[in-house]
């Protein structure tokens, strides 16, 4: 039984060796480059390295903050006569002119009152000590090193390739 797989394998190795010298060296090699799941692997690394550059360059820019609530609060709210006359202060020349405020419309139904907040925050850093600009500079080695790893991984499987290759021909000139 341990004879036939032997015997299984080695007809298998054949024919993979026929299939393999049946391609020129140059298409192997570049299929080989192509199909490989860790150079695929490292390209997206390098892809992940890139996404941290544009990460460290937002730390420099603008930051817009927008915040706003509204409250409703019921209950014995009574302005009395001392609202009235600030709100006929309002309504007069310094609204200009036909414009008026209607004390109504602060105060929600049955008496509630409405409260309405908004706040604008812009942030810009002007100095870091240079934290962001050597932020900037880490990520771009990252990505520097990362296509270097590739271009290494790809030469040496494509050396690898070649080694292989030459002893499928070696192999079949020998069969010969």
């Amino acid at each position: 039984f341990l004879m036939d797989k032997r015997v299984l394998l080695t007809g298998a190795v054949f024919l993979l060796i026929g299939q393999a010298v049946a391609q020129p060296l140059e298409q192997a090699v570049e299929e080989g480059l192509r199909t490989n799941p860790a150079l695929a692997a490292q390209s997206a690394q390098i892809d992940a390295a890139a996404e941290a550059v544009a990460q460290a360059k937002a730390a420099g820019r603008p930051r817009v903050e927008l915040a706003g609530r509204s409250i409703y609060g019921t209950g014995t709210f009574d302005p009395g006569d001392d609202i009235a006359t600030a709100f006929d202060g309002l309504t007069s020349e310094n609204m200009g002119g036909g414009a008026s405020l209607d004390p109504a419309s602060l105060l929600g139904a049955e008496g509630g009152r409405v409260s309405h907040q908004a706040e604008l925050s812009i942030t810009q850093p002007v100095f870091t000590g240079f934290r962001i600009l050597n932020g900037i500079r880490e990520a771009e080695a990252s990505v520097a090193g990362a296509q270097a790893r590739l271009e290494r991984s790809r030469q040496l499987y494509a050396f690898q390739l070649v080694d292989a290759y030459l002893k499928v021909v070696s192999a079949e000139a020998e069969i010969e």
